[in-house]
């Protein structure tokens, strides 16, 4: 994927597809076939290790080669010479993110989701980046065990996303924001558990259990993009996207200096657990003040025109990089159904 993060395929799909129902079909295989690799690849890996070091590294490669052969032989540019940009739009990196932080800043209840959006971003990166030393120091798990639970953790998610988050959504209808906030509350008990965790058993219950958190990346960031009128999406996406890449890579060196401090100074394994979980609570306490400030002003609704050309669009998905776009257009479709009976 080169860091993309599937973006680049959603904005094939949006550009190729003419109608919102095709591009709703390509999307569905889109997702199903992230979905089904994001289960079968650490599995797949966790094997292969046993046989060679080396071996999931080459795996890796021969795939990537297959695809560059498949996308260089069976994809020829699908854009007509009128619509390919050749220009510049002579808009910077600093008079963008000049942009982006006035866009924030001028709707107090965006910024505090945005906020959320960072902070929940730090605290699972300051996991990934040490999740295998740290499954291997405290459990003693070898490459097979650990492929298997990110595995586990595929099917968690790929559930969440096709099945939990379109109930959640129909339960909370109107309370999209306690959704949020009660997603990043399990983040933040999962962390905690997984630090208590006696034993490697302990980690598998505790993902099943925790499956509500995996929903809180698409719902904030539909939060994020009712707020932001149709002009501005795209200034929103690359702008979050941005910031929540800048947020990983701050987790993750945040993450791997406490697991290195803690092992240097003999203490608990799992201190940086702590810093995961705090994060996770910090995120949901900045949508306090957020549902307050909604509350207080008149709500900006979605518009038909909007979704048809956003739909699918996951800027800010860039910590999960399965399904999470999927949430994001149901939750996109729902609220147009809503402003729709509303307006009618």
């Amino acid at each position: 994927r080169g860091g993309s993060h599937n973006a680049i395929e959603g904005s094939c799909i949006v550009d190729a597809t003419t109608s919102s129902e095709a591009r709703s079909a390509a999307f569905g295989r889109l997702f199903m076939a992230l979905g089904l690799a994001f289960i079968g690849a650490p599995a797949l890996g966790g094997e292969l290790v046993t046989r060679h070091w080396v071996a999931p590294f080459w795996a890796a490669a021969a795939m990537s080669g297959c695809s560059l052969l498949i996308v260089a032989l069976f994809m020829p540019e699908y854009l007509p010479e009128a619509r390919r940009g050749n220009e510049a739009t002579g808009m910077g990196v600093l008079s963008t993110l000049k942009s982006f932080a006035y866009l924030i800043f001028q709707d107090p209840c965006l910024g505090w989701y945005v906020c959320a959006s960072a902070l929940s971003t730090l605290g699972i990166s300051a996991f990934i980046s040490v999740r295998t030393l740290w499954a291997h120091e405290v459990f003693g798990w070898d490459g097979r065990a650990i492929g298997r639970v990110v595995s586990t953790y595929g099917m968690t998610l790929v559930f969440a996303q096709f099945i939990l988050l379109p109930l959640l959504l129909r339960i909370m209808q109107g309370r999209e924001a306690v959704l949020a906030q009660f997603c990043l509350l399990v983040h933040t008990a999962r962390f905690t558990a997984y630090g208590l965790a006696p034993n490697g058993a302990r980690i598998y219950l505790t993902l099943v259990l925790s499956s509500a958190g995996s929903c809180s990346v698409p719902v904030l960031q539909a939060l994020c993009s009712r707020r932001v009128g149709e002009d501005d999406q795209g200034l929103l996406s690359g702008g979050a996207s941005a910031l929540n890449t800048a947020t990983q890579a701050i987790g993750s060196l945040v993450g791997s200096q406490i697991f290195a401090s803690s092992l240097r100074c003999g203490a608990h394994s799992s201190v940086h657990l702590l810093s995961c979980a705090a994060f996770c609570g910090l995120a949901a306490a900045c949508m306090l003040p957020g549902m307050f400030a909604e509350s207080r002003g008149k709500r900006r609704g979605p518009t038909s025109s909007w979704v048809s050309r956003a739909e699918g669009m996951h800027g800010m998905d860039a910590t999960f990089p399965s399904p999470t776009a999927r949430g994001s257009m149901l939750l996109r479709r729902a609220w147009l159904r809503i402003s729709n009976r509303t307006a009618g």
